[in-house]
């Protein structure tokens, strides 16, 4: 590597689990990254409107010689590069985990090994070429709860409400569209109560996404809406807002797993289901209030539990 202001910098540095650290000596580092842009384009209009929909992720690679040397900069084993490190370094690449790789102008970034080239040449003895591509993955910092799907706790009438904007910007005016804002308030609400609510909750889930649907058939209908660029913008904001609805019966209980139908060959309460399926009985009461008599659960009868 050059002399000068690298000198100062770490050595480069791979760490993944189950795998020892491997510092290694390159030639060459490219970083790459880039936004997503997604253009919207309108009839008989020059270029387009574009939405930035965030960053794409950044890539290192590192085209890498591998050489057994004395004279390796301080931290790398020169004398055991060639083949131990470039076996040791793909090995490394094959194991499906997020790691460390230490950047020398950036520091640690957690990555993952994307792609990797070995190359060998009969003319150069004892040495072989790597170029090793890592791509940084968010998905397990500490700011990864930002990234995670809004709550109907959280931001149902806020959806609504923008929903609400967006289709009267467009011109749009019916029933369904001036009854989103009660509907996600009051989803909202039962959302925030306590979890005794779960039937209300899916009920009030059920008439929001229908409500949804049913403007989404609307704008169909209305073809010309579609030759409209904020067009767009009202589908994302109603099909937001329907995701979050469709979710919300779910999170009074997302802690505990995803909810599935349990059926049994007898007939039992909801106490005899609780210890059959070695759940807490006060987690499966509200989860089955749709059930007519809790004490006596005919045998075949779906039952709400936890996988």
């Amino acid at each position: 590597m050059a002399e000068g202001i690298f000198d100062r910098y770490p050595v480069a540095k791979w760490e993944v689990k189950g795998k020892p650290a491997l510092t290694f000596p390159f030639e060459l580092l490219e970083e790459n990254g880039g936004n997503r842009l997604a253009p919207h384009e309108r009839l008989y209009r020059d270029g387009a409107r574009v939405d930035d929909t965030g960053a794409s992720a950044t890539t290192y690679t590192f085209t890498i010689s591998v050489f057994n040397s004395p004279n390796h900069e301080e931290g790398v084993d020169g004398l055991a590069q060639y083949p131990d490190l470039a076996i040791a370094l793909i090995e490394s690449c094959l194991v499906h985990e997020t790691g460390t790789l230490t950047v020398p102008t950036k520091g640690p970034r957690r990555c993952r090994a994307h792609t990797w080239r070995r190359m060998e040449d009969a003319t150069k003895v004892d040495m072989a070429g790597l170029v090793i591509t890592w791509m940084e993955d968010n998905e397990d910092d500490a700011e990864v709860a930002a990234a995670q799907a809004p709550s109907a706790s959280a931001v149902a009438a806020k959806f609504a409400q923008d929903a609400l904007d967006a289709g009267q910007g467009l011109g749009l005016e019916n029933d369904n569209l001036s009854s989103l804002t009660e509907l996600a308030a009051d989803l909202e609400h039962l959302a925030n109560a306590p979890s005794q609510f779960v039937a209300d909750i899916e009920a009030k889930s059920g008439n929001l996404v229908a409500s949804v649907d049913r403007i989404g058939d609307t704008m169909a209908a209305q073809g010309d809406l579609f030759g409209e660029p904020d067009s767009s913008r009202t589908h994302r904001q109603l099909n937001r807002l329907r995701d979050v609805a469709a979710r919300a019966p779910a999170e009074p209980h997302e802690h505990l797993g995803r909810i599935v139908n349990r059926t049994f060959t007898t007939a039992m309460s909801i106490f005899d289901v609780a210890t059959v399926v070695g759940q807490d009985v006060t987690d499966l009461i509200p989860l089955n209030s749709q059930l007519p008599d809790l004490l006596r659960i005919e045998r075949d009868t779906p039952v709400r539990v936890f996988a």
